[in-house]
């Protein structure tokens, strides 16, 4: 009874502190709120863990939390935007300085302090070593400000230079859309020039984070990571400045206001109305601004009008709206102190579309996605669409509303495994509402030779993940895939909502993890339900890693994206792995967002060397709305002879009878591929196959012991094909195919293990 008098005390006396906090933060005093972070959703839940904020921003950091992907304690974890209301959620993953492209390591200590604190300005200080360099950064807020300064000084405190490094800051959000620097020009990295602004920001309907880099000439991750290519000599230092500015709307014009302010650039005024064709008044306008030919800004207006500043310059800007056609583009000229008056009465307001997507022989609904290839395209991320998928109940159908005009969709039902795409051409008439109807032929059911497929590493929306549980299952299931799977960073969250909707469709779930260090990624799976991951990943090894993934029930092991910067391979060639090698892997992926050459000739190298370690493929989806990552478009087909499922297809992937596809199918007709095949000394062997590609075959390669000795080519490109390889072995090994279509989708078979007794 006193135990029970004691708590109620204390959950009265930290709802008091947390009042008090809330009433100053809201006044815009500037607070340090030690313990776990009020932010809802907020991922900095330690006791040793700090929150600063006002009455218009919060931030977490964290000191004791571990950082995502591996990353160093001490930067920030979590940020919201502060309303009357208090804190908004959570929409950050991680605000940091990197000291050389998503390298970390090695680190040996992170101290985080509060350096100054009152109502009118808190100092939070970060300070680490990364190597032989000392990192030292300040993190400062005042009062009523939507901006956090960040300083940042690295010194080179050993006896060598470090060189060629890239150094800056990081800004990594949880779900909204992301834009900038502009000027891009659709690149995803590279050098500053042609940018046309010095800071990158994420955003949704209601809040924008966005990272100001003035210091930056190297960009990567389409501007999240802004950097500076440097080299330290020994005592050597440089200070990076920066800004995290956190704006209540996906409204970019105070970001422009921060940049002009901050580098004193004489501005100009527009401002004017925006109405229909009919002469209705928008509610919320957006007006778009381009420079160059490219995006360069946008600004929300409200009640039929707008108002914006503008850099002395050309532009040329057009209205729009939620899913109505935009206005007609006007070229104007801004001058210092100027003001030009505008009206926009064209926006024509949305109509709607029903797709009905059916197998063409027996008229059977299909899982689909379209995809807009032709036709008005948002260029605000929550303004519209551009990507769709069928409805999880109501199989095959697909409604959505859309501004009004002439379109071409992709719809793809399995495409290009299964059946080729197909192009459906719609006019949406404005007010009003159409249907469409699409008709699918397969070319091939893989499930009738007992084949299945799945995308062996695909996000949802935790972390840098933006799917839905509901729309990874849709887009999966759009895919034509067997096998419903999902591998978060470091988290298990979503597992029982997937299996769920899987479980809906009576779909096999296979629960997995991307377990993160910042020198090497891994899937394991299938993991028990319920099971949570604790592993620090920027403070253990891989022999922890390994460990903590067996015991939670992962039968595979597989070594993700191997040869990229923050891959394993590479990082054991550059001996900055923690705990360096450990062989208890069991799969090497090629993965279908980078170049995966190198890590398929490091598979062919293993098998040279007896190893049976076999492939996995998968997508590393993040985002099923962007037109560049299909779910299922690099996928692990496995031949499962008894039933189909998870416990089946883990015993099939990791006894090699599998392959990864982009595209062609490939039935073994003799020997399946991780089986061992006797040759006789002197004798050849025959391997029959047949092939399908949705899109055409180009050709049929038989690799032996890492090497094409045999290449059937296709002048005249076929959808199916039949053809046997005489092999001949003169001591053991093996051979396995690279099938290519026309397209250069290709399928990589695991190996068919030819023993001679040699």
């Amino acid at each position: 009874m006193i135990r029970n008098w004691q708590t109620t005390l204390f959950s009265f006396f930290m709802a008091f502190l947390l009042l008090g906090s809330t009433c100053m933060a809201a006044s815009g005093g500037v607070q340090v709120i030690r313990g776990a972070t009020p932010i809802p959703n907020g991922d900095a839940q330690s006791p040793g863990d700090l929150t600063l904020t006002n009455g218009k921003l919060a931030v977490a950091f964290a000191v004791e939390t571990g950082a995502p992907w591996g990353v160093a304690r001490g930067g920030i974890l979590d940020g919201a935007v502060v309303t009357d209301e208090g804190m908004q959620l959570d929409h950050l993953t991680l605000v940091d300085f990197i000291p050389n492209n998503w390298s970390s390591w090695p680190t040996t200590y992170q101290r985080v302090e509060v350096v100054k604190e009152s109502p009118e300005e808190c100092i939070l200080k970060t300070e680490r070593d990364w190597g032989q360099c000392e990192l030292i950064t300040t993190y400062t807020l005042g009062k009523g400000s939507d901006k956090i300064r960040i300083k940042t000084k690295m010194t080179n405190k050993g006896n060598k230079p470090v060189k060629d490094i890239l150094s800056g800051y990081v800004l990594w959000c949880t779900g909204g859309s992301h834009f900038g620097p502009s000027g891009l020009d659709g690149r995803k990295e590279g050098s500053r020039k042609g940018t046309m602004s010095d800071w990158s920001t994420t955003y949704g309907r209601n809040w924008a984070m966005t990272i100001h880099a003035p210091y930056f000439d190297q960009f990567d991750y389409d501007g999240r990571d802004l950097y500076l290519k440097q080299t330290l000599k020994p005592g050597g230092s440089r200070t990076f400045d920066g800004w995290l500015q956190i704006t209540p709307s996906g409204d970019l014009a105070p970001i422009l206001e921060a940049e002009t302010e901050r580098r004193d650039l004489s501005t100009g005024q527009i401002k004017g109305t925006v109405s229909t064709k009919q002469g209705r008044e928008i509610d919320t306008p957006y007006i778009v601004v381009k420079k160059n030919g490219q995006t360069y800004s946008w600004a929300k207006g409200s009640d039929g009008k707008f108002d914006l500043n503008l850099p002395v310059g050309s532009y040329t800007i057009y209205a729009t709206a939620q899913d109505h056609a935009p206005s007609q583009s006007k070229a104007v000229t801004v001058k210092k102190g100027s003001t030009e008056e505008i009206a926009f009465a064209d926006l024509s307001s949305p109509g709607e579309v029903t797709f009905k997507v059916t197998e063409k022989e027996d008229a059977s609904p299909l899982d689909a996605r379209l995809s807009i290839s032709e036709g008005v395209s948002p260029v605000i991320g929550f303004m519209g669409q551009n990507i769709f998928y069928t409805d999880l109940d109501k199989v095959g159908t697909c409604r959505a509303s859309l501004a009004p005009g002439d379109y071409t969709f992709e719809v793809r039902a399995g495409a290009p495994f299964t059946s080729k795409s197909k192009e459906v051409e719609v006019s949406i008439p404005s007010g009003d509402s159409v249907k469409a109807e699409v008709k699918i032929q397969p070319v091939t059911r893989p499930e009738d030779k007992n084949w299945y497929g799945a995308d062996l590493h695909h996000h949802s929306d935790q972390l840098d993940g933006k799917t839905s549980p509901e729309l990874l299952v849709r887009s999966q299931l759009a895919a034509g895939l067997d096998y419903i799977f999902l591998s978060d960073h470091d988290t298990t969250v979503n597992h029982f909502k997937i299996q769920k909707l899987a479980r809906k469709r009576g779909v096999p779930f296979i629960p997995s993890i991307e377990i993160s260090p910042s020198w090497g990624h891994f899937n394991a799976y299938p993991l028990e339900l319920g099971r949570e991951w604790t592993v620090d990943t920027s403070q253990a090894d891989v022999h922890t890693l390994f460990d903590t993934a067996r015991k939670m029930g992962a039968r595979v092991i597989g070594v993700n994206h191997p040869f990229i910067k923050y891959g394993y391979f590479a990082n054991l060639e550059n001996n900055s792995t923690k705990g360096g090698f450990d062989s208890r892997f069991d799969l090497v992926e090629l993965n279908g967002s980078v170049d995966y050459e190198k890590a398929l000739k490091k598979a062919w190298s293993m098998w040279n060397a007896g190893s049976t370690t076999y492939l996995q493929g998968g997508t590393d989806v993040h985002d099923v709305m962007l037109e560049s990552e299909v779910s299922g478009s690099m996928r692990t087909m496995a031949h499962i002879p008894g039933e189909m499922t998870v416990d089946n297809l883990i015993k099939a992937i990791l006894a090699g009878h599998s392959y990864t596809t982009t595209g062609p199918l490939v039935y073994p007709q003799k020997v399946q591929f991780g089986e061992t095949i006797a040759v006789s000394d002197g004798n050849s062997v025959s391997l029959p196959f047949k092939a399908v590609a949705a899109d055409g075959l180009s050709k049929i390669e038989l690799v032996h012991n890492g090497k094409v000795v045999q290449t059937k080519e296709y002048k005249k490109p076929a959808q199916n094909a039949e053809l046997t390889f005489d092999v001949d072995a003169k001591k053991d090994g093996w051979v396995a195919l690279v099938v290519t279509d026309t397209n250069e989708h290709a399928a990589y078979t695991n190996p068919i293990w030819l023993k001679t007794g040699k």
